[in-house]
């Protein structure tokens, strides 16, 4: 029953038929006995006439008239080949209420719209057969398990390896022959669910996330009774609004009417696309100040189902972005899909490799542009905040932060409970960008990005970031915020200030690298990295106005006591 366009298909050769000129020749003979198709398919497709057809005793689940012959409407031919080449006869129809019926030579006039053109009834009344109902058992379970990591967004950056593990262990498995399953076992089954799910080293390292060492605590924590990452448990989960919206018109709409303080509200289940292909546009959906976007991302229903959120999604590639948010504006509960979530390596070395001449623009950056690098969020005012939201699949940033409307720097953005992945195209990438603007950023979960977070390093910029997790897969360097030579504007500020703290790095790149002197500050404190200290350059990590206090250092060797950075810049 699943077949979708046809059972037969038959092509045609260079040469003609001989009874049917102007039609091509097929192949010499189909033979179609006793079969069961219940499929809502064609019977033929035809780019040619077989020199026989023989087609009988076979039940098919629908009634004769929607089957069509198309060599009929091939030129010159007539319902004479029904005679004298295909015998199609003594076929029962429509499996609920069975007939058989036989197609003949000549045409018919049917008043029985349960038979198609040149087709008589031969049996009628037949008993449907009967399908035995078979009752489910009743399954409990001791514990409902509800994922960790809510996501509608799946990337296969592995290709098949999380397959072909899960293949290797159910061979193993039934080898063994046994109703358990041992260490072995279970660890290779972990690790191919990682790698589907593109979950890292998150759930490997779950134990550890946080650590007590002497009354302090290091690495990412839950600051409220929000889980890191948000989704289930979240507090703060909208289930209507004020204007409901299922399409582009609709959300343009409402976005247009709003008032400060209304929700526009993106049902579960519903995608909302904001390209048009055909067209080569996409449009900018623009949250004026006070305006509220939301979705159900975490609502648990009654029957355990967990919601992943409503979609907004862009599958062109622009550099505009999707929604621009003004003043006091949230966007929360919401899943924002991008185009594009490769990392796009080999074009990295078409641009740059070898050809690079210090740092800051290069001419490999023009032709990077050819590839229409895509932005998701854009806040372009103060005081916006990003909750509860999942955001991947753009090739330049899933959210960028610049000036607010009356061109300062942007203040009060809080980005925080979100799930922030795939945004990793080589030399851009970024999870959260700041060109001018001020943003906090915690308990968020982070992965495939080539930068989590990172800045251009203007004078007037800088970010605190804590409780936020990286599970572990980067292009690059986790967080960033470059330096004058990147600009190249004849300074080496790396903007204002950064504050790096409680923050745990699962991964094997570095948790930051200096690329510039902020004016004020940068602190690094109480975060879990996954390497040693010594796996990292010592100018990639300090410089002047940097200070490195207590972090736990080389977590994949089992270590779990800090240790104090007493090389500190001035």
């Amino acid at each position: 029953g699943n077949i979708k366009l046809c059972y037969f298909q038959l092509n045609g050769t260079q040469n003609k038929d001989e009874e049917y000129i102007s039609a091509a020749k097929s192949i010499a003979k189909l033979v179609c006995e006793n079969n069961t198709m219940l499929s809502a398919a064609h019977l033929f497709v035809c780019k040619g006439i077989p020199a026989s057809v023989h087609m009988t005793n076979n039940l098919l689940g629908y009634q004769e008239s929607a089957y069509t012959y198309p060599f009929l409407d091939m030129i010159g031919v007539t319902p004479s080949i029904f005679k004298n080449r295909f015998v199609i006869q003594n076929n029962c129809y429509d499996i609920t209420s069975p007939y058989i019926a036989s197609k003949i030579g000549e045409n018919t006039d049917q008043e029985d719209t349960r038979l198609g053109f040149h087709t008589v009834l031969d049996q009628d009344g037949l008993t449907a057969p009967k399908i035995p109902v078979s009752k489910l058992p009743d399954i409990s379970y001791s514990q409902m398990i509800i994922p960790q990591v809510i996501s509608a967004n799946y990337y296969g950056d592995n290709n098949d390896v999380g397959f072909d593990t899960m293949e290797f262990v159910a061979q193993v498995y039934g080898e063994l022959k046994t109703t358990h399953m041992g260490g072995a076992l279970e660890t290779y089954l972990q690790d191919c669910i990682d790698s589907m799910a593109g979950y890292a080293n998150y759930y490997k390292y779950q134990d550890f996330i946080t650590i007590v060492d002497d009354d302090k605590t290091y690495g990412a924590y839950p600051i409220d009774s929000n889980a890191i990452g948000g989704g289930v448990g979240y507090k703060d989960i909208y289930t209507t609004g004020d204007y409901i919206v299922y399409s582009l018109t609709d959300l343009k709409l409402a976005a247009s009417i709003a008032k400060p303080g209304e929700v526009i509200y993106v049902p579960e289940g519903v995608m909302i696309e904001m390209s048009d292909n055909s067209a080569g546009t996409v449009d900018t959906i623009v949250l004026r100040q006070g305006i509220i976007l939301a979705s159900n991302r975490g609502y648990v229903h009654e029957d355990g189902t967990v919601s992943t959120g409503g979609v907004i999604r862009c599958s062109m590639v622009q550099r505009l972005g999707i929604i621009r948010l003004l003043d006091e504006t949230r966007v929360t509960g919401l899943v924002i899909r991008g185009p594009d979530p490769a990392s796009h390596l080999q074009l990295w070395d078409r641009c740059f490799k070898g050809k690079t001449s210090g740092r800051g623009h290069q001419p490999g950056h023009d032709y990077l542009a050819n590839a229409t690098p895509s932005v998701g969020l854009l806040v372009r005012g103060d005081n916006i905040v990003i909750d509860n939201c999942e955001a991947s699949g753009f090739s330049s940033s899933a959210i960028s932060v610049s000036t607010n409307q009356n061109n300062f720097s942007s203040r009060g953005l809080k980005v925080h409970h979100s799930y922030i992945h795939h945004n990793q195209m080589k030399a851009l990438g970024y999870g959260v960008t700041h060109g001018l603007g001020y943003s906090e950023i915690y308990c968020n979960l982070f992965n495939y990005n080539r930068h989590s977070i990172a800045g251009g390093g203007q004078p007037e910029s800088g970010y605190k970031a804590y409780s936020n997790i990286e599970m572990g897969e980067s292009v690059g360097h986790y967080f960033d915020m470059h330096g004058g030579g990147d600009r190249r504007d004849g300074t080496d500020i790396a903007g204002e200030y950064v504050e790096i703290y409680n923050n745990t790095f699962l991964g094997n790149k570095p948790p930051y690298t200096m690329r510039g002197v902020p004016t004020s500050h940068q602190y690094f404190y109480f975060n879990i990295v996954y390497n040693p200290r010594t796996a990292f350059s010592e100018n990639s990590l300090k410089r002047d106005n940097v200070t490195i206090g207590y972090n736990i250092w080389n977590l994949q060797a089992g270590n779990t006591k800090p240790t104090y950075d007493l090389n500190n810049g001035s």
